[in-house]
């Protein structure tokens, strides 16, 4: 297996939710924070852009970060995705490094429910990511969620795409996305046709 390349997920608004829910600060003290919860990615189905994600190896990842990340506060989102190339190689950082110059809520609950991967997050509104999302979304805007990581794609002989068991998620994988549906579709990257393609895809 050659080099891993990283894998974005269209975002996901269809069901989207925010709320206002008490939780408790590192002090102690009972506050009311933002809440963001709703599907992450649908699994087994093809994306807008012809890619399906098992729901075995989306499960087997979630698993991983419920064990290793969640508990410890360390699985975090990420206020967009951060950028890469034609060929899915990061521009800024590493993969797997989350950058807490845009991270914009740490998410408390990741599970699969159903085929559905499903998300909850608290928005952290004392950092500079956080208050932006926080802005939006008291103007009445309804962030969607996708799903980010590394590994490779397989091409079915349906003509779709399916990610390898290889796939791992990164710790910042879900970005709370502010680009459209419809932005993402013409964002996607030509699929290059050859069973194994290292192309950064949107799925």
């Amino acid at each position: 297996m050659g080099k891993m390349r990283e894998i974005i997920s269209v975002p996901n608004f269809d069901d989207s939710k925010v709320s206002v829910a008490e939780r408790t600060d590192i002090y102690g003290n009972k506050v009311k924070r933002l809440i963001l919860e709703g599907t992450a990615i649908v699994c087994d189905e093809p994306g807008i852009n012809g890619r399906s994600y098992p729901r075995s190896i989306i499960a087997r990842e979630v698993a991983k970060l419920n064990k290793t990340k969640i508990p410890l506060g360390r699985l975090a989102a990420e206020l967009n995705h951060p950028r890469v190339d034609m060929e899915g190689n990061p521009k800024d950082y590493p993969i797997f490094e989350m950058n807490l110059w845009k991270t914009c809520a740490v998410i408390e609950e990741l599970r699969m429910d159903g085929k559905n991967l499903y998300c909850r997050m608290v928005v952290a509104e004392d950092t500079d990511a956080g208050r932006n999302l926080a802005g939006l979304i008291k103007a009445g805007y309804t962030p969607g969620y996708s799903l980010r990581g590394a590994g490779d794609t397989i091409e079915l002989p349906t003509g779709y795409e399916e990610i390898e068991s290889g796939i791992h998620l990164a710790p910042s994988s879900l970005s709370c996305s502010t680009a459209s549906r419809a932005a993402s579709v013409h964002t996607r990257c030509v699929p290059c046709g050859s069973a194994r393609s290292p192309a950064m895809k949107i799925m």
